[in-house]
């Protein structure tokens, strides 16, 4: 496809984007079956996905309990990242390694959380990370502590918000500081905005059991998930000073 004008870019044709989709979707055990056609000023492409799934197998945004381990399956930081390609701001290698980042599929990842005890589990996206940890507590009526330092992030990420550039989304998550106790160092730090940002095919935010943590951070590890680690531990609300402590 060409457009022609002031500028001329040349486009995937459909066909290409739709045997890119069919690859992924093949390996994940998915069968195109129909679709639609939009017209617009700009390239667009999506996925709705339908399934079935046994209910007892089904692991949800509520169930966290207390005392469970946080498990975080890949590094966060691709809003500002991409933000900061955008405006021509940072290094070609940090774009590759967000790129790689979202195209590691979370598909194993779940499993092995799965079979490690998860009582709660959700992708992030979006939201970013205190988004999607809210909603998780909020459904299961839980606080949380997550250790700053512990938080994996990609690398470029600090030095983009360091240099006051976030993605254009990044505002409408602030609306999570209402729900975050820390003090005024925290707050000051570039990881503290980066909890705000929000992902481009995030990885997997998990409550597992304390005894099976360590085992299932290996697992993840040994097949790719090179930064999953644990990123703090969830608390009883009856007992906390807020819905998140970030220390």
């Amino acid at each position: 496809m060409v457009w022609e004008g002031q500028y001329r870019e040349v486009l995937p044709y459909p066909d290409q984007l739709l045997a890119g989709a069919k690859r992924v979707l093949d390996v994940a055990g998915c069968t195109i079956v129909g679709g639609h056609t939009s017209e617009g000023m700009e390239l667009t492409f999506g996925l709705s996905v339908n399934g079935f799934s046994e209910k007892a197998k089904l692991v949800r945004k509520a169930g966290l309990g207390s005392k469970l381990a946080l498990i975080l399956t890949k590094s966060i930081g691709s809003g500002a990242l991409f933000a900061a390609h955008g405006r021509g701001q940072t290094k070609g290698r940090y774009v590759q390694g967000t790129i790689a980042n979202a195209l590691l599929s979370n598909a194993t990842a779940a499993d092995i959380l799965r079979r490690h005890g998860a009582q709660a589990m959700t992708d992030v996206t979006g939201f970013g990370l205190v988004g999607h940890l809210g909603e998780m507590l909020q459904a299961s009526d839980a606080a949380a502590e997550l250790r700053i330092g512990a938080i994996p992030l990609l690398a470029g990420a600090a030095d983009a918000v360091k240099r006051g550039i976030v993605s254009s989304l990044q505002p409408a998550n602030l609306v999570w500081q209402q729900q975050i106790e820390a003090r005024r160092l925290v707050t000051e730090m570039p990881e503290f905005q980066l909890l705000f940002d929000p992902q481009t095919a995030g990885g997997l935010l998990a409550g597992v059991p304390l005894a099976e943590a360590d085992a299932a951070v290996a697992a993840l590890q040994d097949v790719g998930y090179e930064d999953a680690t644990i990123i703090g531990e969830t608390r009883d609300m009856s007992v906390a000073t807020s819905r998140i402590h970030v220390i």
